[in-house]
C-alpha cells in the first residue's frame, strides 16, 4: 500500500500522516478504476446468452458494491486524516505566531 512517488514527493519530506493520506487516495482510485470496470462489465454480460448469466451479473453487480462500500470508507478515513492534518497545521500556525510575539515578529 506503501507509495513513494505520490504528489512527486519523497518519503523523507512528507510526515506519516501525509504517507498515509496519499496512500488511501491512491486505493480511493483504484476501487474506483473498479467500479468502472464493473460497470461497463455487467451490462456486456448480461447481454449475453447463456446458462447462469443471471447468476454472474449478480454475483459483479454484488462485488461492485462491495467496492462501493470501500469508497465510502476510505473517503471518511481521508476526511478524517484531512481534518487531522488541518487541525495540526492550524496548531503550528498558531505556535509560530506566539513565538514571533515573543521575540517581538511581526506578521
Amino acid at each position: 500500500m506503501c507509495n513513494t512517488h505520490s504528489n512527486g514527493h519523497a518519503h523523507g519530506v512528507r510526515s506519516d500522516q501525509d504517507k498515509a493520506v496519499a496512500d488511501l487516495r491512491d486505493d480511493l482510485i483504484e476501487e474506483l478504476r473498479l467500479i468502472t470496470k464493473y460497470d461497463a462489465q455487467i451490462p456486456v454480460i448480461a447481454s449475453e446468452d447463456f446458462e447462469g448469466v443471471d447468476d454472474v451479473v449478480h454475483v459483479l453487480g454484488h462485488i461492485r458494491d462491495e467496492h462501493k462500500h470501500a469508497v465510502g470508507t476510505l473517503m471518511e478515513f481521508i476526511n478524517r486524516l484531512d481534518a487531522g492534518q488541518r487541525a495540526a497545521a492550524g496548531h503550528e500556525h498558531e505556535a509560530e505566531h506566539e513565538h514571533g510575539g515573543e521575540h517581538g515578529h511581526q506578521h
